[in-house]
């Protein structure tokens, strides 16, 4: 696989072609990258050092300069999740979360929290990461060899309103109703 400053070209052209798609449905976006792992990004998520994008070209580029690297004190998934529920947006920048793992067990993670308002877990390479979401969460599992569907499946999920449904109740039995 060819790799470009440590990310593969196959999940470069993914978030390329997802913010081509979220910019073209939303002109009006503004997107924050934070990647956790062998970068050299901060640990600690601090809402005002998230570079956003405001544009495709600006996001692409964001992608295209994110520089990885070996080292022993790279956050795992459980880290990073402890490091997002840890942040505060007090500016309130950002609606909503897009967490990506690929990460097959996922029982011993914590969960995300469900105040970055609408959360996103993205199971690449086909895992299914659940156990990150809060209750109100949504899940888009992506295989390895991902298609156009997949892109629109994230896209959807992140800007379609929540529905929350409650069980019906009522004060009497259920009774067959006959209509004269």
């Amino acid at each position: 696989m060819i790799r470009v400053r440590g990310i593969t070209i196959l999940n470069l052209n993914f978030w390329v072609k997802f913010g081509y798609d979220i910019f073209d449905e939303f002109p009006t976006s503004r997107i924050g990258l934070w990647l956790y792992g062998y970068t050299y990004l901060p640990t600690k998520v601090e809402p005002s050092e998230i570079k956003t994008a405001t544009n495709y070209t600006g996001f692409r580029n964001l992608l295209y300069y994110m520089t990885y690297f070996f080292t022993h004190g790279a956050l795992n998934t459980a880290k990073a999740i402890d490091a997002l529920n840890a942040m505060y947006d007090t500016e309130h920048r950002f609606n909503c979360l897009v967490f990506c793992t690929a990460q097959y067990r996922t029982t011993h993670l914590p969960s995300l929290s469900s105040r970055f308002g609408n959360v996103v877990a993205v199971g690449l390479s086909g895992t299914n990461p659940k156990e990150v979401l809060p209750w109100d969460g949504r899940l888009v599992s992506v295989p390895y060899y991902y298609d156009e569907s997949h892109i629109r499946a994230i896209v959807r999920a992140i800007v379609e309103p929540k529905t929350t449904t409650k069980k019906a109740t009522s004060t009497t039995p259920n009774s067959a109703v006959r209509i004269h």
